[in-house]
């Protein structure tokens, strides 16, 4: 049996392949080559379920269209990405951040600390400086967030609701996505002109190894795409961005705008998606649509794995880079052992390095959730003059 075409687009199984003429690209279409249609999801959702048709579409070179022909085993699958040039070694970056965004108080400033302590075990050629963005409102945790290495920068919203032009999304930016507008508080890492580079991250990442190759990228935006299917086309958890404060203004000028359009996104093109309003939909829109030559895209299995696809569920352990607490459940929610062996893996080591952080700050590691509890780092015990991370004294490799 072949796969054939019938009628306009349809595709269906036949006895009779003499029609069955298909080719794969370079870029990962699946061509009919006597018309040159490109096979795609019916409906052509980035996001489809098992049992969804294919069908043929004139459109061809969408994300949606892409298919891989695999003839071994699923394991450690990439996808196929074509990379821009990276910069030269004189032009590699002098100084780099790394940048977290806190809206509250909690477990998340441990799971910072271990973020960072798995940013020292990554051994980096560069000094790279913490950089923690704040509201005026996350006062408690400043303490903590020094004592990490964290340089606190207290930031106001880009804009104020009333400063967008239509109502309606004036009203619902407020509570969309994670954070609402607070994670508008990320566009200020483009104004952070004195680095070159500044990688913006959620606290539930954890690195696994060396990613010095994400400042290298010559590209005003390094990215992977998030969850949901892939129908987040950009996670704005795992960012790295060559400051630039003209793209900062013109992002914060199509939010004032307010031409977020319901069931399409900004400007009737990308994203609605959970928290598109804000960093979810405005980030894949700008540079999808509109910086079209200045992003790249990283393999979210590699970096920022979730283990929320098929492809990233089969990916080892020893070929990640980063992965990021999603579907795998936080450790510090105290869930219960992980079903997934990748997800286990991910948990252990966060237990490990958090551990590592408390000998390293003179204070005794505590249990792994006692009793199905989190008990927090008590940062109030923690000698006077003990730094996680002090970028001046790291030692370059």
């Amino acid at each position: 049996m072949c796969v054939t075409p019938e009628g306009d687009n349809s595709l269906v199984l036949s006895k009779n392949c003499s029609k069955s003429r298909f080719e794969f690209t370079p870029g990962g279409d699946f061509i009919y080559t006597p018309t040159s249609l490109c096979v795609q999801p019916l409906g052509g959702r980035r996001d489809s379920q098992p049992g969804t048709k294919v069908v043929l579409h004139k459109i061809c070179g969408r994300e949606e269209n892409r298919f891989q022909l695999y003839t071994g085993p699923l394991l450690n699958v990439p996808r196929q990405i074509v990379f821009g040039p990276k910069v030269s070694p004189a032009n590699r970056p002098k100084k780099v951040a790394l940048s977290i965004l806190i809206v509250k108080c909690g477990s998340v400033i441990d799971s910072a600390a271990v973020l960072v302590q798995s940013v020292i075990n990554a051994k980096s050629k560069y000094n790279i400086d913490l950089i923690a963005l704040v509201s005026k409102e996350v006062q408690t945790c400043r303490p903590a967030l020094k004592t990490i290495g964290f340089k606190v920068l207290e930031k106001e919203l880009p804009l104020q609701p009333e400063e967008i032009r239509n109502p309606q999304i004036a009203r619902e930016i407020i509570n969309d996505g994670c954070c609402g507008m607070w994670e508008l508080l990320k566009l200020h890492v483009w104004t952070l002109t004195e680095y070159d580079r500044v990688i913006q991250l959620d606290t539930d990442i954890l690195f696994h190894r060396n990613f010095d190759e994400l400042f290298e990228y010559d590209s005003t935006l390094v990215w992977t795409h998030g969850g949901l299917g892939g129908s987040e086309r950009m996670n704005g958890g795992f960012l790295v961005v060559r400051p630039n404060p003209s793209h900062y203004d013109a992002m914060v000028e199509i939010i004032k705008s307010g031409d977020f359009r319901g069931g399409q996104g900004w400007r009737g093109k990308c994203c609605w998606v959970y928290g598109g309003r804000t960093i979810q939909g405005i980030l894949p829109y700008y540079y999808l649509y509109e910086q079209v030559d200045a992003h790249q895209e990283v393999d979210r299995c590699k970096y920022n794995n979730m283990v929320e696809i098929d492809r990233c569920m089969t990916w080892n352990y020893n070929n990640v880079t980063s992965n990021h607490f999603t579907v795998c459940q936080k450790p510090f929610h105290c869930t219960g052992a992980a079903h997934n062996r990748l997800c286990r893996e991910f948990q252990n080591k966060w237990w490990e390095l958090s551990r590592d952080v408390e000998i390293s700050l003179g204070l005794s590691p505590r249990q792994e959730c006692p009793s199905g509890r989190y008990h927090e780092i008590n940062w109030e015990h923690v000698p006077a003059g003990k730094v996680l991370h002090n970028p001046s004294l790291s030692t370059h490799y």
